[in-house]
């Protein structure tokens, strides 16, 4: 994609919408809490309390859920517990096996069968 209007307009409207920033996983691995603007992309996966949500370019919600952050340490326990369980149930261990099922439908068993067995094998 160029970097004219199109892909300006992709990058500002369209994907945050759709993207699934992989950061919430790698803080969740660490046993911390996510501060995450709220969008339909994450909330596919993540629940309202699984991670600590705020209104996208917010400053004041920004700043009403770090001071709910710092004052309620039972919720961001809550959080942590409730993101990582989340975070479980998509680990690549398990995700591996839709993925590859796509990879072999779309390609209904021709190439596929090579890519499936290539990223089985690197996935061991």
């Amino acid at each position: 994609m160029s970097d004219g209007p199109e892909a300006q307009a992709w990058r500002q409207v369209r994907a945050p919408e759709l993207a699934l920033p992989t950061l919430i996983f790698e803080v969740l691995s660490v046993g911390r809490p996510v501060f995450c603007a709220r969008s339909p992309a994450v909330l596919d996966l993540f629940h309202e309390d699984d991670l600590l949500f705020f209104e996208p370019e917010s400053e004041d919600d920004l700043a009403r859920v770090l001071s709910l952050a710092l004052d309620d340490p039972a919720r961001r326990a809550r959080c942590v517990a409730g993101g990582t369980r989340v975070a479980a149930e998509h680990a690549w261990a398990r995700e591996k096996r839709v993925y590859l099922d796509v990879v072999e439908e779309l390609t209904a068993g021709h190439a596929g069968a090579a890519v499936a067995s290539a990223l089985a094998a690197s996935a061991r």
